[in-house]
């Protein structure tokens, strides 16, 4: 993490989606530029914030995984057992 990034999990999705797009102007920018020094903060702050959204989408993935499995076994046990003999 890079130090001065601050506390970004308390972001909203828009917002860290926001300042993804800003720093990636800026190192646009940045780049242009002989300062290789600027350019290497720039991205290592791209780097927390990318793999903060990456997190993110991890953990929104595995809940839907979850929840899928969830449906899937509770429609599983409503099934009729056709192999049963009256």
């Amino acid at each position: 993490m890079h130090p001065l990034s601050g506390d970004i999990s308390s972001l909203k999705d828009n917002d860290l989606e926001e300042k993804l797009r800003d720093l990636n102007k800026k190192m646009l920018t940045a780049s242009r530029f002989p300062n290789q020094e600027l350019t290497q903060q720039l991205q290592m702050l791209l780097t927390t914030y990318k793999e903060e959204q990456v997190k993110r989408q991890k953990k929104s993935f595995d809940q839907q995984l979850k929840s899928s499995q969830q449906e899937v076994n509770s429609d599983l046990k409503e099934l009729v057992n056709v192999d049963r003999k009256w």
